[in-house]
């Protein structure tokens, strides 16, 4: 099943699409929505990415990494290296 975002790829391709979660609206239709992994892993990147390091990133990775509980830990460092973050980062969380 092939899926449509309004941006284009989700995280540009990098994120696997058996990690969304698919929540019904009506009928055919359907929301889905990234994986908390991918959303971490998204910011920390931004984290990494600004020049002044914008805590707020960092700490908006942290809170997920908390709020999600389990995670697929394999993955999650898999997508923060990918995204170019530090797995160090959440390690405390």
């Amino acid at each position: 099943m092939g899926f449509e975002f309004v941006s284009g790829a989700l995280f540009d391709g990098r994120a696997d699409d058996d990690k969304l979660t698919l929540v019904t609206i009506t009928g055919d239709k359907a929301i889905a929505f990234a994986a908390i992994e991918d959303l971490i892993a998204e910011r920390l990147a931004q984290y990494a990415s600004s020049n002044n390091k914008a805590s707020d990133m960092v700490n908006q990775a942290r809170l997920l990494k908390f709020l999600a509980g389990d995670d697929d830990r394999d993955y999650l460092i898999h997508r923060i290296n990918d995204e170019g973050g530090d797995p160090a980062e959440i390690e405390d969380v």
